[in-house]
């Protein structure tokens, strides 16, 4: 699958493990969302954003956490 949005120009490597994800794919993830919004909104469902938290310590690893 990887593979597969790679060659169609939809994600870009960033680094390894990481991918910056291309227009395209944003517009169908958006449109994925609004249509989950609404079946979620239609059953009387609350939604749950959970961001993704790095660790301390690979903040301290690269020198990001306290820079001036």
């Amino acid at each position: 699958m990887l593979q597969l949005m790679l060659s169609h120009r939809l994600l870009q490597g960033a680094s390894p493990g990481t991918f910056h994800i291309l227009p395209m794919l944003t517009r169908s993830l958006e449109k994925l969302h609004r249509v989950i919004d609404q079946e979620m909104y239609d059953i009387g469902a609350q939604k749950l954003i959970m961001p993704c938290l790095a660790p301390k310590q690979l903040w301290d690893y690269s020198g990001n956490l306290h820079y001036n």
